[in-house]
């Protein structure tokens, strides 16, 4: 199986490589072929500063023969920057001028040593069947009709040039061995999924306790926010307490003075008094004079009385405001007592957010490091699946060799992920040739390979069983798809994989037109009328084909007039992500 999937990619490269340069159908020498292989080198080897070169040159050690070939063949073309090509006929090997390719004709394959001591560097040699495999880097071979050249890796990497990896692939180099790559990328690729799933399981879990602890550390910290302004509440509350009895405190002693101040005042009246009671005494003639100090006494006992009970009143009312202020200072104490616990609790709660913000900077470091290890793995997934990607498209047919048999057609191709489940494929078999849109179970790297499976089959089928209905190609590869998928399962194990596909089968006049659809629906649309072909409503690889035999259905048309046939892979008008149009196919008169 891989020396024909080897052939059937050789094949196609030899064409992808040959045809952009004659394309008209004649026939061609095998120096021209030869001539056309060398200008098409150019495009997979990288020379050094080549974005300098301005003339490209190519030399010729060989008959003139090989030189006008090769001004015919590329003379009129361009290469590196669109830069002109210049052919050299070399005819003194000792002094050879700088080229960029220099081609060695078979009839100077003995000279080759000697060549290569008189070359330039970064110089690529192209040879024509020579037996020094020492010497070559690219040699024409016409003893394996399945291999037109050779490579020699190790001597151009020498000449300072790079060369490309899908030259080297067709070349028979070591790395032609893809099928092993691709199998070995493909576990690759399983064992590194199943690990990345398991890590991010593991984040998200991780990343929900963060989550929780996060909002747990929020609720405190606002807590501790709330705590923190009732405190300060708390504090001006006991300051503006301590101001009020300062100010009480100042005035109980501006009274006491004032107290102090009336009782010698007192004390003076007192003495007074006496001297008056003498003097009545003494002068107790003097009637009027008694009754004079009789009437100031009496005033004076009132007035003394009076300013008795005011001080009396006053003493009362600073007794209440001292008993007030003893109460006030006592609630005040007993109020820092409780701000003092608090504070107590606060700080062992700001002791235990400390902790669990640490625990939170190791847990995050350790999200950031998971996230390094999924980042790297993820690049590593990516250019694996980028490089299956150019294996899967190596496997379509080219817009060149499809114009060869359409003259109008174009083609949209999509794929939803980097590698695709869906492919298109042409064939040319006899008088007809083959158009079929396959649409495969699943998406990414599972339907790459289903996809990889089909062409392969319809292409052993073609080319080996020489099957030319469509109805009958499809039975054959619904019996293939269920002996490669199926083999060795039974029960549960047993697989639901398959593809949708559409098979058209023109006659190269034109004329005629066969259409067999397997779960598709085909629109036509023939002199302005739109019809619509129903396929049958069985998969390429349908569970229920395992237990009922069935038969593929053919749909016949004739061509008349200009004819545009759609097929679609998918939903064509719901997800416009990957479909393929054929239109225009004219009758020849």
């Amino acid at each position: 199986m891989y020396k024909r999937l080897k052939y059937i990619v050789t094949t196609f490269f030899l064409i992808y490589i040959v045809l952009p340069l004659f394309s008209q159908g004649q026939q061609y020498t095998n120096e021209e072929i030869k001539a056309a292989f060398i200008f098409n080198f150019a495009k997979y080897i990288t020379w050094k500063n080549e974005n300098t070169i301005k003339t490209f040159g190519i030399g010729v050690i060989g008959p003139e023969k090989m030189q006008s070939t090769f001004q015919s063949v590329c003379s009129k073309r361009k290469l590196k920057n669109d830069a002109p090509i210049l052919i050299i006929q070399i005819d003194d090997i000792q002094n050879i001028p700088y080229t960029h390719i220099l081609y060695v004709d078979k009839t100077h394959c003995e000279d080759l040593p000697e060549i290569i001591k008189n070359i330039k560097k970064n110089t690529l040699i192209v040879s024509d069947n020579c037996a020094d495999e020492q010497n070559i880097m690219i040699n024409f071979t016409d003893a394996d009709p399945k291999k037109k050249f050779e490579l020699n890796i190790r001597n151009i990497l020498f000449a300072d040039l790079e060369i490309s990896r899908k030259i080297v692939t067709l070349g028979g180099g070591e790395e032609a061995n893809w099928q092993e790559l691709v199998t070995k990328i493909d576990n690759q690729l399983i064992t590194a999924t199943q690990k990345l799933q398991l890590q991010m399981e593991q984040i998200k879990k991780q990343q929900e306790i963060i989550d929780e602890k996060v909002r747990i550390l929020k609720d405190k910290e606002l807590e501790i926010k709330n705590k923190g302004a009732a405190i300060d509440s708390q504090e001006t509350q006991i300051m503006n307490h301590e101001k009020i009895l300062r100010y009480q405190k100042y005035g109980i002693a501006k009274q006491e003075d004032k107290i102090k101040e009336q009782m010698a005042t007192l004390e003076k009246q007192m003495s007074s008094l006496k001297k008056q009671q003498l003097i009545i005494y003494l002068f107790s003639a003097l009637f009027v004079v008694l009754l004079s100090l009789a009437y100031v006494i009496y005033r004076s006992y009132i007035n003394k009385k009076r300013a008795n009970k005011q001080l009396q009143e006053k003493n009362n009312e600073i007794l209440l405001r001292n008993q007030e202020i003893t109460q006030q200072k006592e609630e005040i104490e007993a109020q820092r007592d409780q701000i003092e616990i608090q504070l107590d609790k606060l700080l062992q709660q700001n002791e235990e957010i400390n902790q669990q913000k640490e625990e939170i900077q190791v847990q995050a470091e350790h999200v950031n490091n998971l996230n390094k290890i999924l980042l790297k793995t993820n690049t590593v997934l990516t250019a694996s699946i980028e490089y299956a990607k150019k294996i899967q498209e190596a496997i379509l047919p080219s817009d060149q060799l499809i114009r060869q048999y359409l003259e109008n057609f174009f083609i949209f191709f999509r794929p939803r992920d980097i590698v695709s489940g869906d492919f298109y494929w042409f064939a040319d078999k006899g008088d007809n040739f083959y158009i079929a849109v396959v649409d495969c179970t699943g998406h990414g790297v599972p339907g790459a390979f289903m996809s990889m499976i089909g062409n392969t089959l319809l292409n052993e089928i073609i080319n080996e069983k020489r099957l030319s209905d469509p109805a009958l190609i499809l039975d054959r590869l619904n019996e293939r798809i269920l002996y490669a998928l199926q083999k060795g399962l039974t029960g549960e194990e047993v697989q639901n994989d398959g593809m949708d596909i559409t098979l058209c089968s023109i006659d190269k006049k034109m004329t005629k037109m066969q259409i067999a659809c397997a779960n598709h629906i085909a629109y036509l649309i023939d002199d302005m009328k739109l019809s619509i072909i129903k396929g049958d409503i069985y998969s390429i690889g349908d569970p229920l084909t395992r237990r009922k035999k069935i038969k593929f259905s053919n749909h016949e048309i004739n061509i008349r007039y200009i004819v545009c046939i759609i097929v679609r892979i998918s939903s064509l008008f719901s997800n416009i992500s990957r479909s393929l149009f054929f239109s225009r196919f004219r009758r020849i008169k």
